[in-house]
């Protein structure tokens, strides 16, 4: 993300170590969860935290 591209790398290093799927997000990953509140599928959906973020909310 441009906002955090002036960070010290041991920063950066111990973020990425924290994120259980080893790998940084992309925009591609919250597609789907997109088309999904997007969809009729989610009609019954309703007061929700839907967190696409590799994993970090678990760990």
């Amino acid at each position: 993300v441009e906002r955090h591209e002036n960070d010290p790398q041991e920063l950066k290093d111990g973020y990425f170590a924290s994120i259980p799927m080893q790998r940084w997000g992309k925009p591609e990953d919250l597609a789907g969860t997109i088309v999904y509140l997007a969809s009729e599928a989610s009609s019954f959906v309703s007061g929700q935290n839907i967190h696409v973020n590799g994993g970090l909310t678990v760990h």
